[in-house]
């Protein structure tokens, strides 16, 4: 078993100095604990727990922090206090490489954030985020710095992720506003072919190709069992998909020809999403459907206390960011009736979960299944496939 040598005061991980079976059955007590606690029986629930076939190369993407005098690495939470890494073993491969790389960069400012990707064909991108003073000196004075990492990578800099360019006239550096949408992911259909996904560097993704797939291709054996062992209606009807950023699971439901109403409030994710549509939908579909009658992408705001543009009726799937469904689950869209049939929730924090489930308990929805799919090995955290049914429909 390797083992860490930054385990003992790096924050990300809690598991090293056991096996990896060890690791996935504490996982799956924690979760069997909490649910016994709420009269639930686990066994008829049949937690299953999906992953890699071992706990490290599992991450394509990185966040960072640099500190002055100290260098790169990841921050204590409660402390702030940063704890160098000269190797991550959570990094695949070509990430590592990277990563390799970026230490033999030294910032000449206090602080500065980093996040680190590479694509399916191995580019490297980096979004570096600094305080605009800084990144203006950076573009006016420290050429050498950009000329090493433009190199090397393609490089986003600032809040809005602009593309750093070189002025061929001027020799010199500036920030690009407009969007430069690159295969930056990819995602899967039912059968695991590789389906890619356009984005910035640093726009929101999973953690890694490999376990991301495996993610995918189960939240696609679950909707094609809900849809067709039941009503002809809910057959038919569209999935609603709250919060699809850049089309992780919105590309897997069109290639297996549902009919998807997209809902995401993130405007730069939305337009990566068309992009991704517009320039690569038919490799997603074994037929050329209409676009217009297979998906319908609506820009809402989940989080605020306003109607919802769409029909409420049949599955609803969610992947909410790490803080949970919140006040979403106190919008007007509970009192409708028909409500929900089936709601399918994908969370990365189990703690937010937990929340979630008691409000949707008080909403009459009942739990009927659950899994562990593990993007964060090594760490307590887990990613969560569960399925709320409204105790009220019938089980066929």
């Amino acid at each position: 078993m390797n083992l860490c040598s930054h385990y003992q005061e790096c924050p990300g991980c809690d598991y090293w100095g056991i096996s990896y079976q060890e690791e996935k059955k504490l996982k799956i007590e924690n979760l069997k604990n909490f649910l016994s606690h709420k009269f639930l029986n686990t066994e008829s629930l049949n937690i299953q727990f999906h992953s890699l076939a071992g706990p490290t190369q599992i991450r394509d993407r990185v966040d960072l922090q640099w500190r002055k005098n100290i260098g790169w690495g990841y921050v204590h939470g409660p402390s702030s206090k940063l704890i160098p890494i000269l190797k991550c073993l959570l990094m695949t491969e070509p990430l590592s490489q990277f990563y390799e790389f970026i230490k033999t960069i030294n910032l000449p400012y206090e602080k500065a954030s980093i996040r680190l990707r590479v694509s399916p064909k191995n580019e490297w991108g980096l979004w570096l985020d600094l305080p605009n003073n800084d990144i203006k000196d950076l573009l006016e004075n420290q050429s050498p710095i950009l000329d090493k990492l433009l190199s090397k990578s393609i490089v986003e800099i600032g809040q809005k992720r602009k593309r750093l360019i070189k002025n061929p006239d001027l020799i010199k550096y500036k920030l690009d506003k407009n969007p430069h949408w690159h295969n930056w992911f990819v995602t899967s259909n039912l059968q695991g072919k590789d389906l890619p996904l356009y984005s910035l560097v640093g726009g929101f993704t999973q953690v890694g190709f490999e376990i991301n797939k495996i993610l995918v291709i189960e939240v696609l054996k679950l909707i094609k069992k809900l849809k067709f062992k039941n009503n002809f209606e809910l057959a038919e009807s569209p999935i609603v998909e709250l919060g699809a950023g850049i089309g992780n699971f919105t590309f897997g439901f069109l290639s297996e020809g549902y009919k998807v109403i997209a809902i995401e409030n993130d405007p730069q994710a939305l337009d990566a999403l068309k992009f991704s549509l517009e320039n690569h939908y038919y490799k997603f579909t074994t037929e050329k459907l209409k676009l217009s009658d297979q998906l319908k992408i609506v820009g809402w705001n989940f989080l605020k206390n306003e109607p919802p543009p769409f029909a409420t009726s049949g599955i609803l799937f969610v992947d909410p960011p790490r803080s949970g469904l919140g006040k979403f689950l106190e919008n007007p869209i509970w009192k409708s009736d028909p409500s929900f049939e089936y709601i399918i929730y994908v969370s990365c924090s189990l703690e937010s979960w937990k929340l979630d489930f008691e409000k949707l308990s008080e909403k009459n929805y009942d739990l009927k299944n659950i899994s562990i799919v593990d993007q964060f090995s090594r760490s307590k955290n887990v990613e969560l496939i569960s399925v709320f049914q409204k105790s009220t429909a019938a089980i066929k």
